[in-house]
């Protein structure tokens, strides 16, 4: 399965297609009170476009930032919210948006997709709307997990100590720089690799201390 960029763009256009929507977008929000987000992907006319910051104030993203969950402007969203730049650019007349939570409820982004026709199943629109967000927000966190497992990897990789990390079956997970210059085997060598044959010519001492 995709995961990634490819998977918020294959969503996206998935989405916008089964709305009939014009525009879709996914945002990263830095925090509630940011001024702006960044599109993590757009979605124009059925073709991807290249990401840009979003500005929250004056546009329908800002309910986004309160605790409503889900905003709708069913029709007239220009004349609505006139400071709103993006809805003149894509000519919107109805948005539907809604926040991307984690699974304790903190706010990650928002999703949300724009029609140049007022809106007239707004209770389908939601209910996809929300699917589409539960996906994203799991992406998100999966992403999340993968960075903080990086960040202590990349930790231990600098630690002065040796720093061996094996399964249950005994085989290396991962093995750091310090692991590197004492044995002399790199990373590329030994993981996946038994360490009990690694390090041991008779294992019965090896097992008996297990």
């Amino acid at each position: 399965d995709a995961t990634g960029t490819e998977f918020f763009e294959r969503l996206m256009l998935n989405m916008t297609e089964a709305l009939g929507a014009q525009v879709g977008i996914i945002t990263r929000l830095p925090s509630m009170a940011a001024l702006s987000s960044r599109s993590v992907v757009a979605v124009v006319d059925g073709k991807i476009v290249d990401n840009f910051d979003i500005p929250m104030s004056g546009t329908p993203c800002e309910n986004l930032t309160s605790k409503t969950p889900q905003w709708i402007v069913p029709n007239n969203a220009i004349s609505k919210y006139p400071r709103s730049e993006g809805l003149v650019t894509f000519g919107a007349e109805a948005y539907v948006g809604r926040r991307i939570e984690d699974s304790l409820g903190r706010p990650m982004g928002q999703i949300f997709v724009l029609f140049r026709q007022p809106l007239v199943q707004a209770d389908f629109a939601s209910s996809v709307l929300k699917i589409f967000t539960a996906r994203v927000a799991a992406e998100f966190e999966r992403q999340e997990k993968e960075r903080h497992i990086h960040e202590q990897a990349s930790w231990l990789d600098k630690a002065r100590h040796v720093v061996i990390v094996r399964s249950l079956d005994h085989r290396i997970l991962f093995w750091n720089k310090s692991a590197e210059l004492l044995y002399g085997w790199s990373k590329e060598d030994v993981l996946g690799l038994s360490i009990v044959e690694l390090f041991y010519t008779d294992a019965t001492a090896f097992y008996a201390a297990t």
